[in-house]
């Protein structure tokens, strides 16, 4: 390497404006960015005034500043001098051709006359890093990608120990993974990540996750994948993370949905965690994965993906959206035989009678409810009608299949008690809803039907007379005389305190229903239901 003093311009990274090569964009990223890539200005609107020209200042100085410099090498004839004044010719030659880029970005500059300042100064020093870096430039710049990177790969060659030799692996990667040399593009990005932190460094790891994957290594694309994201979760404490992080991350966790796909499934997620231990973002990587097959229209994998998080993690705060997005990816895959189930797991995960609830803050509570609302109700219609198709099937049944009338009866019951218990939730769920006074009455005809003759009278009394609901409490009302009188009739020993407590309820139900609702035809004749 040259250990001459070079001039302050210096090959940034934004000059060089790293490419995500093609894989970028075959696995959903950006467009593929090139060597030569500079950022641009966006052309005005039509109601922005046109671009300014330079100052006219700043164009007199930069050609007095080159005048100065041909002066002065007109009276030098120290060699090294002289190649210096050169050197700095050539960065001032580039100087103008990107202002003139800069102040019109809509044209093409040819940047010709730099390159060949910067080849005739390579001819002379070959091993020059600086110069070889700026010929770099030039040439990706006026459109000659191959010729720069034969520049940067000059650089490798005899300077191992560059400031750029960073870049230099970075574009040898680069280059090597376009032309689908994965094991080489592999081998420069590592050889890059262990000279330590860069402005490539996250790029490069990011490429090598790529390469790895691309030469069908998928485990250890997954673990390049997973540091990425284990640096940037780090960096998330306690602020967001730019715009370009954020894409980085999606990236990320878009690769680990392909590896996880290759590798098995939702079940390769967990042989990966830290020390046995789930990540802080353990829920994203199921996230990507099944979105990744929901997108590939694979939706039981995708929904089996979202459960599996659940069953793994069903105490963190993600489970219930993650379960979620199981049932709307079940529904869109119209697969309506497991719609049901799940949804009736998600009430038993996070229902009112659950720890979930009971752990839970009243925000997530309230996020819960707004779930819960609508299943509820869902799943206790499904359920009673249900239980009354399976009623009537009984009826239908010969004599002669006592067997299957017991089968049928019995799934009737059962379905019955399902109805009233999920009746029931919504009430303990929503006890301000206006809709609940209804659902209670439901549930005492659903008790009433599985002959659960006391839990029918609670639900009778508490809509006739707690809620006095006018659509359904004169029906209650008189619903909670007969239950009360059946649960009398069937206490056997007459003198039980059982059965003279039955007796009395019967009585107050009478006398509660004649005095609420006098007109009534079943008022007069309420004592038709009253125990004898």
């Amino acid at each position: 390497m040259n250990n001459a003093p070079h001039p302050a311009a210096v090959f940034t990274l934004r000059s060089l404006a790293i490419g995500i090569c093609c894989a970028l964009t075959a696995c959903g990223n950006q467009p593929v960015q090139t060597l030569a890539d500079l950022p641009r200005a966006n052309p005005p609107s039509p109601q922005e005034e046109a671009p300014q020209s330079p100052p006219v200042q700043t164009v007199i100085a930069l050609e007095n500043l080159v005048q100065s410099y041909r002066m002065a090498l007109e009276s030098h004839t120290d060699p090294k001098v002289r190649q210096q004044i050169h050197l700095r010719l050539a960065d001032l030659e580039m100087e103008r051709l990107e202002q003139k880029q800069s102040d019109n970005p809509d044209t093409i500059v040819d940047y010709s006359s730099a390159v060949d300042y910067y080849q005739s100064l390579s001819a002379q020093r070959p091993k020059d890093d600086y110069i070889l870096y700026r010929l770099a430039r030039a040439r990706a710049l006026d459109g000659e990608m191959p010729a720069a990177l034969q520049a940067l790969e000059k650089i490798a060659g005899s300077a191992p120990d560059s400031p750029f030799i960073g870049e230099v692996l970075f574009r040898r990667g680069e280059a090597a993974f376009n032309r689908k040399d994965y094991p080489s593009a592999a081998r420069d990005f590592r050889a890059l990540l262990k000279q330590g932190p860069s402005p490539f460094t996250d790029n490069a790891r990011y490429m090598l996750a790529w390469s790895e994957f691309k030469s069908s290594n998928y485990r250890a694309s997954t673990e390049i994948f997973l540091q990425s994201l284990d640096i940037l979760h780090s960096e998330e404490q306690g602020e967001e993370l730019p715009v370009g992080r954020q894409r980085l991350r999606e990236d990320s966790l878009r690769g680990l949905a392909l590896n996880f796909s290759y590798l098995g499934g939702a079940e390769a997620i967990e042989p990966f965690n830290l020390n046995g231990e789930p990540r802080p973002y353990q829920h994203q990587l199921y996230s990507a994965l099944g979105t990744w097959y929901r997108e590939k229209e694979l939706f039981r994998n995708s929904a089996d993906t979202f459960l599996q998080f659940v069953n793994h993690y069903p105490q963190t705060q993600q489970a219930p959206q993650l379960h979620l997005l199981a049932v709307e990816t079940l529904q869109a895959g119209r697969l309506h035989k497991e719609v049901l189930p799940t949804k009736r797991d998600f009430v038993r995960r996070y229902g009112v009678n659950s720890d979930y609830w009971q752990a839970a803050g009243e925000t997530q509570q309230q996020e819960l409810a707004k779930t819960l609302q609508p299943w509820l109700y869902e799943l206790a219609q499904f359920d009673h009608a249900r239980a009354q198709e399976l009623a009537q099937q009984v009826t239908k049944l010969p004599a002669n299949k006592v067997k299957e009338r017991r089968l049928v009866s019995a799934q009737s019951l059962g379905a019955y008690r399902s109805a009233a218990a999920l009746y029931q939730e919504y009430a303990q769920t929503f006890p301000q809803d206006p809709r609940t006074p209804s659902m209670v009455f439901l549930m005492a005809e659903c008790l009433e039907q599985a002959a659960d003759h006391p839990a029918a009278w609670r639900a009778y009394s508490q809509v006739a007379w707690e809620y006095q609901d006018p659509k359904y409490a004169a029906e209650a009302g008189y619903g909670a005389i007969l239950s009360a009188a059946r649960v009398h009739e069937q206490t056997p020993d007459q003198e039980s305190e059982q059965k003279i407590l039955w007796l009395d309820r019967n009585i107050e139900a009478s006398l509660k229903f004649a005095q609420s609702w006098p007109q009534d035809p079943r008022s007069s004749a309420s004592t038709a239901g009253r125990c004898r």
